[in-house]
């Protein structure tokens, strides 16, 4: 006869129904933790009639167990198999194992991740990844629940990530268990408490077998009296963003002691006063505690009962939160015919049901030590991507989900080497270079750029080593520019070979609002392609204290509105290729203290609207092949002692004597009948012969 013909479940305290089915399994133990806000794990013992069990059958996949409840009924707990042991063999016929039963909320701490969630509350981040995991859950949340930009899940496994967020979101959850199932409750208020399969239990010393508290441990805790913290948003820098809240224990006398805390998650004042009541509900719930032990079934975490019977009659009628419970369970009937075990106790933790319970921060944020690189991301098709901040978005390379783009993380902070109002230095990183990020408080959800360095796609401007003494700013135009197009400043620091260069890709503006000056120590250049420009509203003075050279490929205008001052200290050379014109709308003066000489290749022509004066202190020697004077009224030459007078009355000599002489004196009128004739020994200084050639001029007529 086989043993399990003999041994079977059948009408047995402890219960399991298991992936191998039938009677493979017995259940003789039941040694289980649950708590709020954590995954539960029970450890049942059973025996098997197989030497050995196919653990790929076992572990990973969900059964039921439970015990007998005294009407006859059976409590069942539903998990998964997260191990399973072998202990060798209980009696002949029989090995014994042992399985270790854990929620399906227990497989998210086997995979860590690193991952960022943008633009959801942290619930719907938490429902996203139970979905992810095929937990069952349900949400019986109440609160209304603020929008994280930006949350990072930092080498965290995912059990470990979500309760985080729950625990900061001041969030709860328990488990409601039915054969064949499990659920996750998701809970944040004490109106969520549901009640125990048994809600009313007395305190008794009497058998184990009638259901009831003993051991009934009640704690008082000196409380905190407040919680403060106080934030920082960088977009309101002057906001105070202190928050507090008070104890509501009405203990006597804890104001004074404080948590004070920062910075909070939070980002305004009314984000932050949630924040701090339920971190002061979270210190403040085992101000008063309750550990008891008990024989009652149907007692279940997150569950509540009331007192009916107690040796302290105030406790009588008071109602309590069970948040923890260690669950023994033991049947010893498969191997104990003459005196078999069987019992069913439980130790658990209660709080009073009026308190709020908030999960207590087990697991704390992870802090990013040291410093990160990342990529600066942005649209497809922009080279500069930014906010009103100069701030920009990267891709970590960690970063499994992102897509290199606009979306790939918030809006992280740049450093910048000066920050004022409205003053200081601006560099914003490009798509596509690599940053340094630091994070503040070590914070993964704060990023902030402190540096940007060059890699492999983003080389260096200056060939190195060859140009390791240079140094300098060098940018690049866009969209679509090359290395030939640039904004630059560069420092040339090679021992006999200083240089600083500044190049403009198009434009270059200075602007001084009081003086500037220039100090060249030996030669300047200075070529201009095409126009150049100078304004100069005030005095202009230049001194060149040896050489200038001017030289005007074309035509060059220039305009004084006063005078003009000529000083040369030596001599002065003008040299004309084709025509000077000169104009002067007044008077002019040359003064010339030694000679003066001119020279003109072609025809000379002098106009005097005019006097015109000439004072020679001298003499004044013409000489020309031809010498025209023509006057239109009068010329007078006069000396001392007489004059001529050339007038439209004719000629007149006029002085002390007139002296004419001449190898011939030929004088004559419009007719040539009436010239006259003067004629004289010219060398012996004799008296001129005047002879009238045609018999009839006036001389001749008045002799007679």
């Amino acid at each position: 006869m086989g043993i399990f013909e003999t041994y079977t479940q059948g009408n047995r305290l402890l219960q399991i129904d298991s992936p191998l089915g039938g009677n493979t399994l017995l259940l003789t133990k039941i040694e289980g933790s649950d708590s709020l806000s954590s995954p539960f794990e029970f450890t049942l013992t059973c025996l098997s009639e197989e030497p050995s069990l196919p653990a790929q059958e076992l572990v990973g996949q969900a059964l039921d167990f439970g015990f007998e409840l005294n009407n006859g009924a059976t409590r069942y707990f539903n998990g998964y198999v997260s191990r399973l042991v072998s202990l060798g063999t209980a009696s002949e016929f029989l090995y014994r194992y042992q399985l270790t039963i854990v929620p399906k909320l227990w497989f998210l701490s086997r995979k860590v991740n690193l991952r960022i969630f943008q633009h959801q509350t942290l619930p719907q981040i938490v429902e996203q990844l139970l979905g992810e995991h095929e937990v069952v859950f349900e949400n019986r949340l109440t609160a209304t629940y603020n929008r994280h930009d930006y949350c990072v899940q930092y080498r965290e496994s995912d059990l470990a990530f979500i309760s985080r967020l729950l625990e900061e979101s001041g969030i709860f959850y328990y488990f409601e268990h039915n054969q064949g199932e499990h659920k996750l409750i998701l809970a944040d208020n004490k109106s969520s408490y549901p009640a125990c399969a048994q809600p009313l239990v007395a305190q008794s010393y009497g058998s184990l077998d009638d259901e009831h508290i003993h051991d009934w441990q009640k704690e008082v805790v000196f409380p905190h009296g407040q919680y403060s913290a106080r934030s920082y948003n960088f977009e309101s820098p002057n906001d105070d963003l202190g928050t507090n809240s008070q104890a509501q224990s009405g203990f006597p006398n804890i104001e004074p002691y404080e948590i004070y805390d920062y910075p909070g998650e939070y980002y305004d004042s009314g984000t932050g006063e949630p924040e701090a009541q339920v971190r002061m509900q979270e210190t403040e719930q085992y101000h008063e505690v309750v550990k008891a032990s008990s024989s009652c079934r149907g007692l279940s975490v997150g569950g509540t009962f009331t007192v009916s019977i107690h040796d302290d009659r105030a406790e009588m009628g008071q109602s309590y939160l069970i948040t923890a419970m260690n669950y023994t369970a033991e049947d010893d009937t498969y191997l104990n015919n003459d005196d078999p075990k069987q019992e069913i106790s439980n130790r658990f933790t209660c709080i009073p049901k009026a308190v709020q319970f908030r999960p207590t921060r087990r697991h704390q944020k992870p802090s990013v030590k040291g410093v990160q690189s990342a990529i600066v991301t942005g649209p497809k098709g922009e080279e500069i991507y930014t906010d009103e901040y100069g701030r920009v978005k990267v891709q970590f390379h960690w970063d499994r989900e992102g897509q290199h783009d606009e979306n790939s993380s918030c809006w992280v902070r740049v450093s910048q080497q000066w920050a004022g109002a409205g003053f200081g230095g601006i560099n914003i990183p490009r798509i596509g270079h690599e940053v340094l990020i630091e994070f503040e408080d070590g914070d993964p959800d704060r990023p902030i750029i402190t540096g940007r360095v060059y890699n492999g796609n983003n080389p260096v401007p200056y060939n190195l080593p060859s140009n390791k003494t240079q140094s300098g700013w060098m940018s690049r135009s866009t969209p679509e520019g090359s290395v030939d197009n640039c904004n630059q400043i560069r420092f040339e620091d090679r021992k006999g070979a200083e240089q600083l260069l500044i190049h403009a890709e198009k434009n270059q503006d200075i602007e001084v609002e009081n003086d500037e000056s220039h100090w060249v120590g030996n030669n300047r250049s200075k070529v201009i392609d095409n126009d150049e420009t100078s304004h100069i509203k005030h005095d202009r003075k230049k001194t060149v204290s040896n050489d200038e050279t001017v030289e005007i490929g074309n035509d060059r205008k220039t305009k004084i509105g006063n005078d003009v001052e000529l000083k040369v200290g030596r001599n002065s050379q003008v040299e004309i290729t084709k025509d000077l014109l000169e104009n002067v709308n007044n008077h002019r003066k040359e003064y010339t203290y030694a000679n003066h000489w001119e020279e003109v290749g072609g025809h000379y022509e002098h106009k005097v609207k005019g006097k015109y004066d000439l004072e020679v202190v001298e003499k004044i020697t013409t000489k020309t092949g031809v010498h025209k004077i023509e006057v239109k009224d009068k010329i007078t030459i006069a000396v001392n002692g007489g004059h001529i007078i050339l007038d439209d009355k004719g000629i007149t000599i006029e002085g002390k004597n007139v002296d004419l002489k001449g190898a011939k004196i030929d004088f004559s009128k419009a007719n040539p009948s009436n010239s006259l004739n003067l004629s004289g020994d010219f060398n012996e200084g004799h008296p001129f012969t005047e002879e009238c050639m045609g018999g009839n001029c006036p001389i001749c007529a008045k002799k007679g």
